[in-house]
């Protein structure tokens, strides 16, 4: 199993773990890979910017390290699917999450319940 970690999920894991259900984090323990999109890492980064996110850029890339996930990059195969994404809302950075998950076949692990209830492959990480 190849799973991707939204950005909230990846937020409870560094941070408040517990938040994180225990046969999820046992799935991403023994997942094949776990990636974090460099999008997410991009919102986090805005956030913070905004004054919404008390964690600095540098020390969310030490933690993705940490935690020893792969930086998932956007690709064009991603940008090309985009117009095939549907969603009920239209948070450009949960498109492209999607259009990863999609084009690299990987399950995106969330707790946003219009994710959770879109046609995509999630896990409910609560």
């Amino acid at each position: 199993m190849k799973l991707l970690l939204d950005s909230h999920v990846f937020l409870w894991l560094l941070f408040d773990p517990d938040r994180v259900k225990p046969r999820v984090r046992e799935a991403i323990g023994a997942a094949e890979s776990v990636s974090l999109s460099i999008v997410s890492l991009w919102e986090l980064a805005l956030k913070h910017t905004e004054g919404k996110l008390p964690h600095e850029p540098d020390k969310l890339n030490a933690g993705a390290e940490a935690l020893n996930l792969f930086i998932q990059s956007v690709r064009p195969a991603h940008i090309e699917q985009l117009p095939g994404i549907k969603l009920e809302h239209q948070d450009p950075f949960d498109q492209m999450l999607i259009a990863q998950s999609h084009v690299d076949q990987l399950i995106l692990v969330t707790a946003d319940n219009l994710l959770l209830m879109s046609d995509y492959a999630t896990i409910d990480a609560r």
